[in-house]
């Protein structure tokens, strides 16, 4: 579609008069929730301790 923001998405379609039923709201809610695991996963202290310290443990 081209767009930069959710507030586009919604634009477009509601110009295309498009009704989804709350199934299928539900189903493109379900495959698009944030997991957490990619790029947030990397903040877990084990990841970013194998990702920063090679896997080492750091006492400070």
């Amino acid at each position: 579609m081209g767009v930069s923001r959710a507030e586009q998405v919604t634009d477009n379609i509601s110009a295309l008069k498009l009704h989804l039923s709350d199934k299928h709201v539900a189903a493109l809610d379900a495959v698009s929730a944030d997991s957490g695991k990619f790029l947030y996963g990397l903040f877990q202290p084990q990841v970013r301790n194998q990702i920063v310290f090679g896997g080492a443990d750091i006492l400070a």
